[in-house]
């Protein structure tokens, strides 16, 4: 990773360390020309990284988070403080991944509509629901 200041150095990590309740890790870079110190956030990109395979002979698709953001969007509008979608999209690509990580980077639609409401449910039954009425099991 080159410098973004002098343009002519080369930014080593110094420091780094895991985030305990998100999936990224927190780095602290410096340059080796200019000296300038660089804070970083490393997340995993979930976009395309995984599958989710429907149960019939249908063609699989990519893991898209701005879908599920939208899907989200739609779902909660009862909700006063709309923020909270972003991280539980969050938390569920990051449930979605680790089960699609034990089977070769794909997911079945029933067991990620089944983390969507799980996750969604914990933090608002309403909001399970709408999703649940909205995008049934098999629109995944």
């Amino acid at each position: 990773m080159n410098c973004t200041v002098c343009q002519k150095g080369v930014l080593e990590v110094a420091n780094s360390r895991k985030h305990d309740k998100e999936s990224r890790v927190w780095r602290r870079r410096r340059c080796s020309a200019c000296q300038t110190v660089f804070t970083t956030y490393e997340t995993i990109d979930y976009d395309r990284t995984f599958s989710i395979s429907k149960d019939t002979k249908q063609p699989m698709r990519q893991f898209s988070k701005s879908l599920l953001l939208a899907q989200l969007f739609a779902s909660g509008g009862h909700l006063q403080d709309q923020s909270a979608l972003f991280y539980l999209s969050e938390t569920i690509a990051r449930k979605a991944f680790l089960k699609a990580c034990e089977d070769n980077m794909k997911i079945s639609s029933k067991e990620y509509h089944r983390i969507i409401l799980e996750t969604l449910t914990a933090y608002d039954k309403l909001l399970g629901a709408t999703f649940d009425a909205r995008f049934p099991s098999d629109n995944h």
